[in-house]
Parts: C-alpha cells; sequence; structure tokens
C-alpha cells in the first residue's frame, strides 16, 4: 500500500501548478546558462498519460529577435527528461502554430539556428552522429522562414 501512496503522491506533485512552473523555470534558466539566450515557456501542463504540454515556447536568438516560437508543443515526460543531459533523441513531438525565423546576421559566418544549436552541443572530443532524433514530429499551422541580412536588396 506505500508504494502506490508514493506513486499517487508523485503524480499529484507533477500536476500540481507551482510544481511545474518551478520545473519549467529551472529547464529555462539552464538553457539561459548553456546558451546565453533568452528561453521563455509561458505554461507547462502534465498530464496523467506521462504526456508533457508547454504553451508559448519562445527562443530569442544572439541578436534577441525571435529565433523559434511554439504556441503548444507537446513531448513525453522521459523526453523533457532526457533534455536535462543534452539528450535530443525524442520519441515523437506534437506542435502547433510553429515559428522558425532564421537569420544569418551582417559579417556572421554562421545563422541564428546554427549558433543557439552550436551552444546546446555537448563539451566532447567525440563527433557525435545524430544531435537531434527523432521518430515522428508532428507541425501544424507552421511557418519557416531564412533571411540572409548579408544579401544585397535590389530595388
Amino acid at each position: 500500500m506505500s508504494f502506490l501512496s508514493l506513486f499517487l503522491m508523485v503524480i499529484g506533485l507533477f500536476t500540481f501548478p507551482g510544481f511545474q512552473t518551478k520545473l519549467v523555470q529551472s529547464f529555462t534558466d539552464d538553457l539561459k546558462k548553456r546558451t546565453g539566450q533568452e528561453v521563455i515557456i509561458d505554461k507547462v501542463n502534465f498530464k496523467w498519460n506521462g504526456r508533457l504540454k508547454f504553451e508559448n515556447f519562445l527562443v530569442l536568438d544572439h541578436h534577441n529577435d525571435t529565433l523559434l516560437f511554439v504556441k503548444d508543443i507537446s513531448t513525453s515526460i522521459e523526453d523533457f527528461r532526457k533534455l536535462n543531459n543534452n539528450n535530443y533523441n525524442f520519441d515523437r513531438i506534437e506542435t502547433s502554430a510553429v515559428l522558425l525565423n532564421i537569420k544569418k546576421y551582417p559579417q556572421e559566418l554562421s545563422n541564428s539556428l546554427n549558433v543557439f544549436l552550436n551552444k546546446l552541443k555537448k563539451p566532447s572530443n567525440e563527433k557525435s552522429a545524430k544531435f537531434f532524433k527523432s521518430s515522428g514530429i508532428t507541425f501544424s499551422k507552421s511557418r519557416f522562414q531564412y533571411v540572409d541580412l548579408n544579401e544585397v536588396r535590389g530595388n
């Protein structure tokens, strides 16, 4: 009976909004430290089936412009735990209203997405064959754009 009580208490803790907020704040603070870029998650919702739903996920690029905005993103609690260990292998990700705004700024060799991803890589002597992997990603109502600010615009 005590195992069941402990299990229910853990589930109750994960469904408590204050705990969820603290968990997400810890995650975003860690991302900010590793990348030096602003990362904001407005709200998180833990479901009984182990799925996590994040709302209003925003990543600013190294020039404080929007790099990534996702209205809703769902993944599993197991995938979320992997993120803390710089493991970007997900089972399944579902998103809606995604804006991926990639820019290559003047006098920079790399675009804003590559700058961010390079900051997330594990410091290692070994080259990893795969940085990000998922068995499935669902996008709905999404927009992707790439702007090279080094290109000369004609009239």
